[in-house]
């Protein structure tokens, strides 16, 4: 498909529309399209499913989304990017695992497959665009030694693993400082260590793992983004989107932020194939053969395709149907969850109840927690007992301000 036609910023120019026109002719083209198809539109963000007309309004009226470079969403398919067939030893193999994860990453991130490394072949000679232009800095850091005659970790492979172990490890941004400050001292001369956390920072916005901030309300009820950006208090639970404080006898207003990722949780599991390789394997790679491997082989899952063909057409949707925290946090189980808290964690026990009464495995009191199972598997949960669950409830109010009771109705459950 050709994209030239989103740099242009004129969206009445004819070009636009006739770029807008034929992305949406193939994508409506795709085998799995029935009515809708996922709004690329800069603030839905390929997270809602609209007709034709919405869609094309949208991309007229506000535009395509920035950060959307590969329509795998809608149809395109990723290249792998083919390696050089030099035969090489096991050893330097092994060692170009890394640095190649890194390339592929930067490829993942920015959306670019199958390019040459030489970007001046152009007959006329154009500048690369702002996201080619990032793309091959990226690629270059990757390549640049952190300090002179280092060859395990490049400039930018070393800024990544930093960053994950400050993750990892919840290192502070103070301590992150002080390290890097640490590191540039005892480096030889020349390293490209960062100043910085702020600096190091940087490069993650590049690789598609930046965030923007985004005004929100006190009890995370509302962004006050799009339709809200210019409302002063929450439609919702009326809290103010000010915080007020007391300095030198003056009130100072201050607005809540909070931080709203760039691209969406889920969009971001099929950036990299491998990732996006395992989101489809309920899909692609599990065999129907009546064994239960998978909550895909389940009647529930089954039940809800048949429900909402229109969803499970597109095999990337992700379904979520229970609680996973907490003491009752089996959707099978539900209420018959047996749980035991180990300091402070929950483990799960009771398997052996889905077991035949005459299994070995029940009797055993040595491979297990010594004790003999009799308990028989608990019924599943019907829909009508789901639903006198929530009516269990009562009246609940939503957000981080509001404390839950915990003295609610004993048949409220999870």
């Amino acid at each position: 498909m050709d994209k030239s036609w989103l740099n242009i910023r004129n969206r009445v120019d004819q070009r636009y529309r006739d770029g807008g026109d034929n992305f949406l002719n193939w994508a409506f083209s795709q085998p799995t399209v029935n009515t809708m198809i996922l709004c690329p539109y800069k603030w839905c963000m390929n997270t809602v499913f609209k007709l034709r007309v919405g869609v094309r309004g949208d991309l007229l009226k506000n535009g395509f989304c920035d950060s959307y470079k590969v329509w795998d969403l809608h149809g395109e398919v990723l290249v792998r990017v083919e390696t050089s067939n030099t035969a090489v030893s096991d050893e330097a193999e092994d060692d170009s695992i890394e640095e190649d994860n890194i390339t592929e990453m930067i490829h993942n991130a920015c959306g670019y497959t199958n390019v040459e490394d030489n970007n001046n072949n152009s007959e006329d000679n154009e500048e690369p665009n702002v996201h080619a232009t990032n793309f091959y800095k990226l690629l270059e850091d990757a390549e640049t030694e952190l300090y002179p005659g280092c060859k395990n970790v490049s400039k930018l492979s070393f800024i990544v693993r930093l960053l994950h172990l400050k993750c990892l490890n919840h290192w502070s941004n103070k301590s992150m400082d002080a390290l890097l400050s640490f590191l540039k001292e005892v480096l030889p001369e020349g390293s490209f260590v960062p100043n910085s956390f702020y600096e190091a920072k940087k490069v993650l916005c590049d690789l598609g793992l930046g965030y923007t901030k985004i005004d929100a309300c006190q009890n995370d009820c509302t962004l006050y983004w799009s339709d809200y950006a210019d409302v002063q208090a929450c439609p919702k639970c009326g809290k103010s989107r000010w915080k007020f404080e007391e300095h030198g006898g003056k009130k100072v207003a201050h607005k809540i932020l909070r931080h709203f990722p760039i691209k969406p949780k889920l969009q971001r599991l099929y950036m990299a194939r491998e990732t996006s390789t395992k989101m489809r394997w309920h899909k692609e790679g599990n065999v129907d053969d009546g064994v239960l491997r998978h909550p895909s082989d389940s009647i529930t899952w089954k039940s809800f395709d048949a429900q909402h063909p229109t969803f499970s057409a597109e095999l990337r949707n992700v379904r979520l149907g229970w609680s996973t925290k907490g003491k009752l946090a089996c959707p099978c189980c539900h209420k018959d969850t047996q749980s035991t808290s180990l300091r402070s964690k929950l483990y799960y026990m009771g398997h052996r109840r889905f077991l035949p009464m005459d299994h070995p495995w029940r009797r055993s009191r040595t491979l297990f927690d010594g004790k003999v199972e009799m308990g028989v598997a608990p019924n599943p949960l019907t829909g009508d007992e789901a639903l006198v669950q929530l009516q269990a409830l009562g009246n609940v109010s939503f957000g981080k301000g509001q404390k839950r009771k915990r003295d609610v109705h004993s048949n409220a459950y999870n």
